[in-house]
């Protein structure tokens, strides 16, 4: 089974050799292989011709990362200077990596969430004094994201995922009465136009997100990413509720893979994974509960994915 047919197959809860694996982020490239990502300064700098050696810097990182540790597709955080920059390396990273490798890309600050509020007392104010304010703001964001997607979708992206940061580890930063009147419909219209336009949509928050998740799930998203164990989402209980409706990604729990030690990471990747992946069934992406940061001992995650191939030898 190549990595393609093995994602396809996982999100469409057929059954699959073993669960894919990526994160949605990879922030440890110098630690691995002595390559760093160009800021997006450097790169706004550039000439034409330097920025092509960056661009295919970024592009080898993002190989290196396939082979080294085993990932089925890749999410192109970086390079992250201009969006017309994006779209062109996207192109390139699909013509760089293997065939069957899926490549996806991101959307953010889409929808009104803690990512995009930068002063939460005027928030507040307008929320009770000038609601009409943020919905003309949640539109603008939402049409810009639109057209985002559909560039994304013609520069060839296999999936995108749509960052927004909706709840805290205490539960979601709105209610669920203000979040179906300032971002409920903006992200599902946003969600709805990457499964129009093809791609695997994958919706990312961290924090405790069951007081909104049947909301969450009617977007329809063909998987949903973090299922955060440090905020108390359970997901052998959100397995129950999502079985054969949208396939989970994450809860490998990044506090142990900062902190250690090695028995309590091996102990969240053998929850998630015996919660998930009875038989083989798909429905499952197997990654941590956001990604691969700054400043995580590099030997965790190697930890993390030692457990996962003893449990799946045969690749």
């Amino acid at each position: 089974m190549n990595r393609k047919e093995r994602l396809l197959n996982a999100i469409d809860f057929k059954p699959v050799d073993r669960p894919p694996h990526a994160e949605l982020i990879f922030d440890l490239a110098e630690e691995a292989f002595g390559l760093r990502y160009p800021s997006e300064q450097e790169m706004a700098a550039a000439s034409p011709a330097e920025l092509e050696k960056m661009l295919h810097t970024c592009c080898e990182i993002y190989a290196r990362t396939v082979e080294e540790f085993g990932w089925d597709f890749v999410l192109d955080w970086k390079p992250a200077a201009r969006n017309d920059i994006q779209y062109r390396f996207i192109r390139l990273l699909k013509e760089y990596l293997p065939a069957d490798v899926p490549v996806g890309s991101y959307v953010w600050d889409s929808v009104i969430c803690i990512d995009t509020i930068k002063d939460y007392m005027q928030f507040s104010v307008d929320a009770v004094d000038d609601p009409q304010k943020l919905l003309d703001w949640a539109e603008d964001m939402k049409r810009r994201a639109l057209i985002h997607v559909d560039k994304l979708t013609e520069a060839g992206c296999d999936i995108i995922c749509v960052a927004s940061d909706m709840a805290f580890n205490a539960g979601p930063f709105l209610s669920p009465r203000m979040f179906d009147r300032f971002t409920r419909p903006f992200l599902a219209e946003i969600v709805a136009r990457v499964n129009e336009n093809g791609p695997i949509s994958i919706l990312h928050s961290d924090g405790m997100l069951m007081p909104i998740f049947d909301r969450l799930l009617d977007m329809k998203p063909r998987v949903i990413q973090s299922i955060d164990p440090m905020a108390g989402m359970d997901i052998a209980a959100v397995r129950k509720q999502t079985y054969g409706r949208v396939a989970l990604m994450g809860n490998v729990r990044c506090s142990y893979l900062q902190d250690g030690p090695a028995e309590l990471i091996v102990s969240s990747a053998k929850n998630a994974i015996d919660a998930c992946t009875n038989g083989y069934d798909g429905g499952y992406i197997f990654s941590t509960s956001n990604s691969i940061f700054a400043g995580l001992p590099l030997e965790n995650y190697r930890v993390m994915l030692d457990y996962f191939h003893r449990r799946f030898p045969q690749t």
